[in-house]
């Protein structure tokens, strides 16, 4: 549903839509909670446990880099595609994981660890 509006705010994507997508996640998350099946599985690998812990600093900081990134490949490219916008995209996602990385284990990681020793009960 989400491909019949490019920006999301068709009438049915917004009265049936995201509640649709909405019932999805939570069934997935309920999936993987609750079973030893191969979902709890994948959603166990290391990797994606490593993103979990990425994932605040990455919503908030992926927009801001997409568009950075975007518009730094407009300047050398001087008309846009859809290809740039995506490899804009892409390459702003890549680095914001990459800074998220580094805030992880410079400034964050240490905070939990500090806060968890210190706040134990």
């Amino acid at each position: 549903m989400t491909f019949l509006s490019y920006e999301g705010t068709s009438t049915l994507m917004v009265s049936v839509g995201y509640s649709m997508l909405a019932a999805f996640y939570v069934s997935i998350l309920l999936l993987a909670v609750t079973s030893s099946g191969w979902i709890s599985k994948v959603l166990s690998l290391s990797c994606l446990r490593r993103l979990g812990a990425l994932a605040y600093f990455t919503y908030l900081f992926h927009l801001p880099a997409m568009e950075f990134c975007r518009r730094l490949l407009g300047i050398f490219i001087p008309y846009p595609t859809m290809t740039t916008q995506f490899l804009g995209g892409l390459i702003g996602v890549a680095l914001t994981i990459l800074v998220a990385s580094f805030s992880w284990a410079i400034f964050e990681g240490p905070l939990v660890r500090f806060g968890q020793r210190r706040f134990s009960y």
